[in-house]
């Protein structure tokens, strides 16, 4: 009798421990899902963010400088048809900015200390 009781209980005690055991596994599937869920979403608003405020920011100012960069060599192209172009100081200075600049000197770097011996 007492044997009979004991493999019964026995049988119901694995069989809840396998449960358990799959129910765990299924628990930790499901969080690792949620985690990767959470990180992808993550990441998608760190790319929305860095589109907002660093993109869009970036093309404007871009599309701004090209504009003023076609007024500019439409206004240097002008520069030629003026009747006091022989004359004009903004032509002199453009002139002067074509020029290539020399590169000041740099010292040479100094050479590595010796280590110190203790």
């Amino acid at each position: 009798m007492y044997e009979t009781i004991s493999i019964i209980l026995n049988a119901l005690l694995s069989g809840g421990l396998v449960v358990t055991l799959v129910t765990i596994k299924s628990i930790r599937a499901k969080a690792k899902a949620n985690a990767k869920a959470v990180e992808i979403d993550n990441a998608r608003k760190l790319l929305d963010n860095f589109d907002t405020f660093i993109v869009q920011p970036l093309k404007t100012e871009v599309n701004e400088l090209r504009d003023t960069i076609q007024s500019l060599q439409k206004a240097i192209r002008q520069i030629q048809s003026c009747p006091n172009a022989d004359s004009c100081p903004v032509s002199d200075m453009l002139d002067g900015m074509s020029k290539p600049t020399a590169m000041p000197k740099q010292k040479p770097l100094p050479s590595p200390a010796e280590p110190d011996s203790f």
